[in-house]
């Protein structure tokens, strides 16, 4: 069995393929096909991650007749084939009225025997406890949430939808993130754009933008910026979660304002069962290579 890494998916975008070194001495159409190669056998997997994902039947302690909405596409897919066992994967969002309750990173890395180790990584946004779920190899028994808390000094929501957007990614982006997966303090990089966003425009919650803040292109915080009403009226507010086992914290204009300390883990799974935070390793679950859609016809 793979020993599991501190820092677990040292990635880059899918999108970003492109840009890894060339080896010296490939003439330029042998590049192009690796690059190919690279893309196709990437786009299979996500795939598989996908069709794993779809397979999680999440639903809420207190709505047990209700699945959770899965979002087929992912929001995020990353890929290191030279890097870290060779790991990549895809984020995917469970949502109830358009608000995101899970986010799960389905992901793998290379194991013994010429198979892939999956790895089921969820966080939980729900204002109720996920009920209790079998994983692979671990069960998830949820009993503590993350709570949304009202953004400092934000100002209202505005009343044109557009506006309201441009809010979310100005408060996104007085948020700092931090992490220790490698040095004792590394500052994450967040991207600009949300990689989720919803506008109802009406209900409990109107609007609402997921952020990410990566270790190069490896998600290790997520941010949900949101309106709800209070007794004042609605107001912004913010959640956090965590996809690594290492402490990590976000400042807000300058000042920690969130922080998670080091999670347990054992061979198999990580995170805290009765936390929002739960993962699992389906040890050596799949052969390196995925099949493509022709071979599956």
């Amino acid at each position: 069995m793979n020993e599991f890494p501190l820092n677990r998916r040292q990635a880059v975008s899918a999108t970003l393929v492109v840009l890894l070194s060339p080896v010296v001495g490939l003439s330029q159409q042998s590049k192009k096909s690796e690059v190919a190669d690279d893309q196709t056998g990437l786009s299979a997997w996500v795939d598989v991650y996908a069709e794993i994902a779809a397979g999680h039947d999440f639903r809420l302690r207190n709505e047990l007749d209700t699945k959770l909405e899965f979002q087929s596409k992912p929001i995020q897919v990353y890929s290191h084939p030279s890097g870290l066992a060779g790991t990549h994967g895809a984020f995917f969002v469970w949502t109830r009225a358009g608000r995101p309750q899970i986010i799960g990173s389905i992901w793998s890395y290379d194991a013994a025997n010429d198979r892939r180790t999956i790895v089921h990584e969820f966080d939980s946004f729900a204002l109720s406890p996920v009920a209790d779920i079998a994983i692979a190899q671990g069960t998830w028994k949820q009993q503590h949430i993350v709570v949304p808390k009202l953004v400092p000094e934000a100002p209202p929501p505005a009343a044109n939808a557009r506006a309201r957007l441009s809010q979310m990614k100005a408060i996104a982006q007085r948020f700092e993130g931090f992490t220790t997966s490698r040095k004792p303090e590394v500052q994450l990089r967040m991207l600009a754009r949300p990689v989720y966003q919803f506008q109802a425009g009406e209900g409990e919650v109107r609007d609402v933008a997921m952020f990410c803040f990566f270790a190069d292109w490896d998600p290790e915080i997520v941010l949900l910026i949101e309106s709800s009403m209070t007794p004042e009226g609605e107001r912004w507010h913010y959640s956090a979660g965590r996809f690594n086992i290492v402490p990590m914290w976000l400042n807000y204009d300058g000042a920690e304002i969130w922080r998670v300390e080091q999670e347990p883990s054992t061979g198999i799974t990580f995170g805290d069962p009765e936390g929002p935070f739960f993962a699992v390793h389906d040890v050596a679950a799949r052969p390196r290579r995925a099949p493509s859609k022709q071979e599956e016809k």
